[in-house]
């Protein structure tokens, strides 16, 4: 009789057959036994669909998945629960790998400590050269701030990354809130975690790198940095999360957080969205603010500070320097008179 699998593992491929068997072998090579490995391949142009499907064959336990038309890592991976079957799921990108006890660790501490969620470290691999800039951006982004468990709080909340490939979420959470990936928007992820935190008491953190990330020139951060990618699709992110906020009933107890999140997503996609979407961009969110009521909902001087274009006061447009909202000038404001230099 077959035992029920103690972790599914989702991984989600399209052309990464440079480092898929990376990828598949440090699952194969798990320590921890009953582990359900689910790939699901999002109609690869390459040959990475062939090379999942016969390495899989050799792996006990797993299934692959091919879909006939590209849709998307969301769809991908929504696709993917539907086949779940173990109580805790873990994701892994078909171009990164897991260290060879990841699953053991992660699975011991969910499973016997109270906690909603287990978050490990991530290490940084670069497959492309990169400035040193991108690379602290990256380990100050990525480092954990928190240790063992803790209460999730709006400043965990607020530190922590929002990867889903360096964590294990518990099924019956996932299908009670129905949480699943938004389909045709890039940062993905971003909802994906937050929604779940909201809905989390407590998480527990392991210092050690457990899950490797490769930065090469297809993945969606290089091209968020080179200013090449849907960059306003964070800022719909943060539209969805209120809207799962609204759903179930928590814009209450996370009023004060939430703005502070719209705020951190506008700037990220004005920052590294092409000038001539700016304004597009800026509308949308003021109309988000104002058609939500959410200066009556959310009282926080952050969104006073969006409608007025970087101003939180009539004093500060009288006088005052400051950084643009899209952190992309120093903006000296005199008597209504604004002057930008550029930050870098």
């Amino acid at each position: 009789m077959n035992m029920k699998p103690k972790v599914s593992v989702i991984v989600t491929t399209f052309n990464c057959e440079k480092y898929l068997e990376k990828c598949l072998s440090s699952l194969r090579s798990q320590t921890l036994d009953g582990i359900e490995i689910i790939c699901v391949d999002d109609s690869s142009t390459d040959n990475t669909a062939a090379l999942a499907e016969s390495m899989l064959a050799n792996i006990e336990n797993s299934k692959f998945i091919r879909l006939q038309k590209n849709s998307g890592p969301s769809y991908a991976r929504n696709e993917a629960l539907k086949y779940v079957t173990a109580d805790y799921v873990m994701f892994c990108d078909g171009d990164d790998f897991y260290n060879k006890d990841m699953c053991r660790a992660m699975y011991e501490k969910i499973s016997s400590v109270s906690v909603d969620l287990v978050v490990s470290q991530i290490r940084m691999e670069y497959d492309i050269p990169i400035s040193e800039k991108v690379k602290k951006a990256d380990y100050g982004y990525y480092k954990l701030k928190f240790s063992g468990p803790t209460d999730i709080t709006d400043n965990l909340i607020l530190k922590t990354d929002l990867s889903v490939c360096n964590k294990i979420f518990k099924k019956t959470i996932l299908d009670t809130y129905n949480i699943r990936f938004p389909n045709n928007l890039f940062y993905e992820d971003a909802y994906f975690c937050m929604a779940y935190f909201f809905v989390s008491k407590r998480a527990y953190f392991i210092n050690k790198d457990m899950y490797t990330y490769i930065r090469h020139a297809d993945s969606i951060m290089t091209n968020t940095f080179s200013m090449n990618s849907g960059a306003k699709d964070h800022l719909f992110i943060a539209f969805k999360i209120y809207v799962f906020l609204i759903k179930n009933k928590l814009l209450e107890k996370y009023k004060q957080l939430f703005p502070i999140i719209l705020l951190s997503y506008y700037q990220f996609a004005m920052k590294f969205s092409d000038r001539s979407s700016l304004n597009s961009i800026k509308k949308a969110c003021i109309n988000f603010i104002n058609e939500n009521s959410l200066l009556e909902k959310c009282p926080h001087p952050v969104l006073k500070y969006i409608i007025n274009d970087g101003a939180f006061t009539l004093a500060e447009r009288i006088f005052s320097v400051k950084n643009s909202i899209d952190l992309r000038y120093k903006i000296i404001t005199i008597l209504g008179f604004r002057i930008k230099l550029i930050r870098y």
